[in-house]
């Protein structure tokens, strides 16, 4: 559970690390022809989503591995290998760009890292788990609370990742109806809005007393986002194993 002050604030829209960042130049190579101050942030979390399912949808096995091998706050390079090749592939990327956007969204440029992608491929993977279902995953009766057997990447970011894994974790634990109904809604939707307010209350069940956490509806999205593909993940690692599970980190 995380250790740092209790602040829970419900907020408007905003870009946040999570989530694109506007810049002069795209990685793409387009440019902007506006301001892009300008960009209404809903549109961006609503490209974002568009980009993310054509990456996923296009390049699935390399998605996976590479969300096998991140956390929350980085992406393991060195363990991704060739598979990772496709965050490079600049004609792809290009085209899942061109399909996110509209003619004239088409005018601005708009710059997304490698850690809004992951943010982006970690919703789609666990919505390309249960497509076949629209009902919220099961929790075994022994699920734990905080999955022990989450990857971790080794480094500067290592005690964040597991402050937030922890958070995730738990919100997941203890509303994965409302978890799972978050992310079946379009960002920035009023039915999203609806859905993270019915989860409010588990999020201040999961912060514990003298803790701080500004949440605002794009981040609690990713951060459910990445609790849910966790459990489908790591939790059914865990439930297949026969031993005890430990923490995996790129040491």
């Amino acid at each position: 559970m995380m250790k740092k002050l209790l602040v829970l604030v419900i907020a408007a829209c905003i870009t946040t690390p999570a989530h694109a960042q506007l810049e002069r130049e795209a990685t793409t190579g387009s440019r902007f022809l506006q301001d892009p101050n300008t960009v209404d942030p809903k549109v961006v979390r609503k490209m974002t989503k568009d980009f993310g399912k054509c990456i996923f949808d296009g390049r699935a096995k390399q998605s996976l591995s590479l969300l096998a091998v991140s956390d929350y706050r980085s992406i393991d390079y060195s363990q991704l290998g060739e598979a990772g090749e496709f965050l490079n592939d600049k004609k792809f990327m290009e085209f899942c760009l061109r399909r996110a956007m509209t003619a004239n969204q088409r005018k601005i440029g708009i710059r997304i890292s490698n850690s809004v992608i992951r943010s982006a491929l970690v919703e789609e993977a666990y919505l390309d788990t249960y497509k076949k279902r629209n009902e919220p995953i099961v929790l075994p009766a022994d699920a734990p609370e905080v999955l022990p057997n989450r990857y971790f990447v080794a480094g500067p970011t290592y005690d964040d990742a597991r402050a937030v894994a922890s958070f995730s974790d738990c919100v997941v634990y203890n509303a994965p109806a409302e978890a799972h109904a978050i992310v079946h809604t379009k960002p920035a939707s009023k039915e999203e809005r609806q859905a993270i307010n019915a989860i409010v209350p588990a999020l201040g069940a999961c912060l514990s007393a003298g803790s701080e956490m500004a949440l605002d509806v794009p981040s609690i999205r990713a951060f459910v986002a990445d609790g849910l593909w966790a459990r489908s993940h790591y939790g059914s690692l865990l439930s297949e194993s026969t031993g005890t599970s430990e923490e995996i980190t790129n040491d």
